[in-house]
């Protein structure tokens, strides 16, 4: 973490996201809540939020 954060555009751009009081996410998949589906729906929401699809 400390090799690829610690100086440059990278440092600067991880300072950015921690002291952002919100981020936009530009997926284009669309990630709901199902409330007979609970837990599956919130995991997967947090999921995408954190993530997005995992390989774009």
């Amino acid at each position: 973490h400390s090799q690829f954060f610690s100086q440059g555009k990278n440092k600067q751009s991880l300072d950015a996201v921690e002291k952002a009081a919100f981020f936009v996410t530009l997926d284009d998949t669309q990630q709901g809540y199902d409330a007979e589906n609970l837990v599956q729906s919130l995991d997967s929401y947090a999921k995408s939020l954190l993530h997005g699809k995992c390989y774009d």
